[in-house]
């Protein structure tokens, strides 16, 4: 629902309406209103309560319209406009990086990673360092429809209150962001573990306009290398000595099933050669017709090896994992 008023818009929106915190759960929904300036296009976020304490100020200006008085938008005090707002950054959405597959040391990326871990608690004591890499936004709306607006990217430093931001970037619909974290654990514990196999890294997006407040990263708390590394989790070390004491950090079907994506990874290795091969496999510039059908029949030879052993590693997966929730449903009693 929207309404239009001395050049502005106004929107009635549901604040957080498909977002969540770092652990998957909902958050809190509150009604807001979305305000546009027409002419400048600047956008401003009401809280209910200051919706209708503005209310209260357009209605007297208009009662005092109404009774004859003269009123010049631009003469009043900011105080007494209800259209004033020193802008801010407004978040235009978010997205959820699962950190489960660092305990394993799996790269979130598609590329094969020798070192994998079958048991996350492999890790403790040792160790940890990875690193986020923000490349670019794509298709944002919030420039498109103003090119004077900028964006920026916040992310949450685990279990730290103080967000990390990305450099401002302006006038562009695809900017480049081109920035990097890199984060360290000296000494990997129990609770970090934990916090991999059960939370996101939450990353926002934050739109700003011209003259609005900068988004920058407050160090304080945060400890940081001479080289820019970011130390987390220094602050729980006791447990990482008690490795067989309490309870295991994952049930056995997932290291299970770690250990049949490891196994699916090393035999993907040999399917990747195939695929090279492929790529490299051209006739000869000098070939005759013979030479032609000669490649023919190999390149032929080269796919059906290539679509067998994929179908090969594939098929080891599933019947893996299909082994592995028939085993758990077992286990528990489930059975659908």
């Amino acid at each position: 629902m929207a309404a239009v008023f001395q050049g502005v818009v106004f929107k009635v929106e549901i604040k957080n309406l498909a977002l969540s915190d770092s652990k998957g759960r909902d958050l809190e929904k509150e009604v807001v209103v979305r305000v546009t300036s027409l002419e400048s296009k600047q956008v401003w976020v009401w809280s209910k309560v200051k919706f209708v304490n503005r209310k209260f100020l357009m209605e007297d200006l208009y009662q005092q319209h109404q009774g004859g008085e003269g009123l010049s938008m631009a003469a009043l005090p900011r105080d007494k406009d209800p259209f004033w707002d020193p802008l801010e950054p407004l978040l235009l959405g978010s997205a959820h990086l699962w950190l489960q597959s660092l305990a394993f040391r799996i790269p979130l990326e598609e590329q094969l990673e020798e070192d994998i871990l079958i048991d996350p608690s492999e890790l403790l004591g040792r160790r940890l360092d990875f690193q986020l890499v923000l490349e670019q936004c794509c298709g944002l709306r919030w420039i498109q429809a103003c090119r004077d607006r900028g964006g920026g990217v916040q992310i949450g430093l685990f279990e730290s209150s103080q967000p990390l931001y990305t450099p401002a970037v302006w006038h562009n619909v695809n900017p480049l962001l081109d920035h990097r974290f890199h984060f360290a654990c000296l000494h990997s514990a129990q609770r970090l573990l934990h916090h991999l196999q059960s939370s996101a890294l939450v990353l926002e997006l934050w739109g700003l306009q011209e003259g609005c407040t900068a988004l920058t990263s407050s160090m304080e708390g945060v400890k940081m290398t001479t080289n820019g590394i970011f130390i987390i989790d220094q602050s729980v070390t006791a447990d990482t000595a008690t490795g067989g004491r309490g309870r295991s950090l994952r049930p056995s079907s997932d290291a299970e099933f770690a250990r049949a994506l490891k196994v699916f990874y090393h035999n993907m290795t040999s399917v990747r050669g195939q695929v090279q091969r492929l790529r490299r496999h051209r006739p000869s510039e000098e070939s005759d017709q013979l030479g032609l059908r000669l490649f023919v029949d190999e390149q032929s030879r080269l796919l059906r090896d290539f679509s067998e052993q994929l179908e090969q590693c594939v098929s080891t997966l599933k019947q893996d994992v299909a082994a592995i929730v028939r085993r758990k449903r077992e286990h528990s009693g489930v059975w659908s």
